[in-house]
């Protein structure tokens, strides 16, 4: 409030002269721009003769001539522009003598965005230059949520006549997902938002996919390019997640375990999924890693039952991928023996592990041979024929294949090939060094193809319990097994170690 203090009278002679000019009278600033009123004092001064007016309609003087005071009056100021208005005092009385002053009244404070509110940044990162409107100047200040105050902050605030940039730095995003904040630009009672959008370009890929790995297992690395949080689903419980290595810059090292594999056969396979945590739109991202484990080496069968005296080979029931130089070795040699061949020889009822290893000692396996007194094969011994025709034209041609069978119960014999006969005339002839036929197991003969038959029927000859045998299986399927006068045929002195 601005007061102008005046002392004196007012003549009532002709010689009047107006006391005006003489009043100190100051300009009147509303600092706001809403509504208001100030009080201009003027002690002792009478103020009958005196008119005041205003030359805006915002602002509307009065004079309180009883209080000897100037009263300014103010309406919200509504527009985004300071104003002022011009007041003119006037000495009615002498019609002639006249002050001015000013009232000034502050804008409406005025923040805006010039065009969008959202703005979208690279996932690398950047600046973003954020368009405003404001006659408030650089005044406003700007508030980041917390959340966001990590990736997101105020470079600079650039300035024009009624447009300013608020410029923003925005991190790269390594957050594994589109990002988003709203930020407000604020002065007062004035909050404008503004929404922050980060792009998120997913990056997903196995440095290999696939893996082979040999029976003894181990652990493996596998690199990951990804800036996404993956998931490992190995599908087996032989592959097991055994931790990760963060390597930075969007890698990092999955670790696996291959547990030792026993199974006796060649290979087995594992798929490993890898699998973003989160989904990108409609999208699941994922890549596959096949595991392959193999074995080097390994005896077929778990167990093989022989019977006292018996000698097999057990080179003929081995696999050797590598064609591995081997050694053999028996538990117990008073029931089995062995030789550098693998020909085992049962010495006595009992039981004892055969065990196979290559020479530098990494691959090794073994199989159970199980050493029984000799049994009437008549109980565990079966035949089947399987039969057919064909016509062509006039003529009619037989097939004729047999199947021989032992029980689940029975001992496991060596078969040494067979004869076929149709009316007693041999028509195939096959001869094997040995195979063995064990229990609940069964060997198929080849086809032989017959114009006529006429009294069919197939020699099975084998070597059993230190002697050799003929099992006789007849058109009618009738069984007949005799054992032959000569001993049983040593097995070829050839060295040999057939390996698959």
């Amino acid at each position: 409030m601005f007061a102008v203090v005046g002392t004196g009278f007012i003549s009532c002679s002709e010689d009047y002269e107006s006391r005006l000019p003489e009043l100190l009278l100051k300009n009147v600033s509303f600092s706001t721009s809403e509504s208001g009123s100030e009080e201009i004092l003027l002690r002792n001064e009478d103020l009958t003769f005196y008119d005041i007016k205003s030359d805006q309609d915002w602002c509307y003087p009065s004079i309180d001539v009883k209080n000897s005071k100037i009263i300014i009056r103010v309406y919200a100021n509504e527009t985004y522009d300071d104003r002022t208005a011009t007041i003119t005092l006037s000495d009615i009385k002498d019609g002639k003598t006249t002050r001015t002053f000013t009232v000034s009244q502050a804008q409406m404070d005025w923040v805006e965005l010039k065009g969008v509110n959202t703005f979208e940044a690279e996932m690398k990162g950047g600046t973003i230059e954020v368009p405003l409107r404001t006659n408030i100047g650089e005044r406003y200040t700007v508030e980041i949520p917390s959340v966001a105050s990590s990736w997101i902050s105020v470079v600079s605030k650039t300035r024009g006549l009624e447009d300013r940039t608020l410029t923003l730095n925005v991190a790269k995003n390594n957050s594994g997902n589109v990002r988003d904040a709203i930020i407000s630009v604020v002065y007062n009672d004035i909050s404008v938002p503004v929404k922050i959008r980060q792009k998120f370009d997913p990056v997903f890929s196995l440095d290999v996919n696939s893996i082979s790995i040999d029976e003894n297992g181990g652990i493996f690395d596998i690199l990951v390019n990804a800036n996404i949080t993956v998931d490992v689903y190995p599908e087996d419980d032989w592959v097991q997640k055994a931790g990760y290595e963060d390597l930075g810059e969007d890698q990092f090292v999955q670790k696996l375990k291959v547990l030792k594999f026993d199974e006796k056969k060649e290979e087995r396979k594992c798929n490993v999924l890898f699998e973003s945590a989160e989904k990108f739109g409609n999208n699941e991202l994922r890549q596959y890693l096949t595991v392959t484990q193999y074995r080097h080496l390994f005896i077929n069968e778990e167990e093989i039952s022989v019977t006292v005296g018996d000698s097999l080979d057990l080179d003929e029931h081995l696999f050797n991928k590598d064609k591995l130089v081997l050694t053999w070795k028996s538990s117990d040699n008073d029931v089995v023996t062995v030789d550098a061949q693998g020909r085992i020889k049962a010495i006595a009822e009992g039981e004892a592990n055969v065990t196979v290893t290559s020479k530098d000692g990494k691959h090794t396996d073994y199989v159970k041979i199980i050493v029984e007194k000799p049994k009437d094969l008549t109980k565990f011994l079966t035949c089947e024929w399987d039969t057919g025709k064909a016509i062509t034209g006039k003529d009619t041609t037989y097939t004729v294949g047999c199947t021989i069978s032992m029980d689940a119960d029975g001992p496991g014999i060596v078969l040494k090939g067979y004869t076929f006969y149709n009316d007693s005339v041999a028509q195939m002839t096959v001869e094997w060094d040995g195979k063995y036929l064990g229990p609940n197991s069964s060997v198929s003969s080849a086809d032989v193809q017959l114009k006529k038959q006429k009294n069919y029927y197939i020699d099975w000859k084998y070597t059993y319990a230190m002697g050799e045998y003929t099992l006789r299986y007849s058109m009618d399927k009738k069984v007949t097994i005799t054992k032959n006068e000569k001993p049983a045929a040593t097995r070829r002195n050839a060295a040999r170690s057939r390996r698959r």
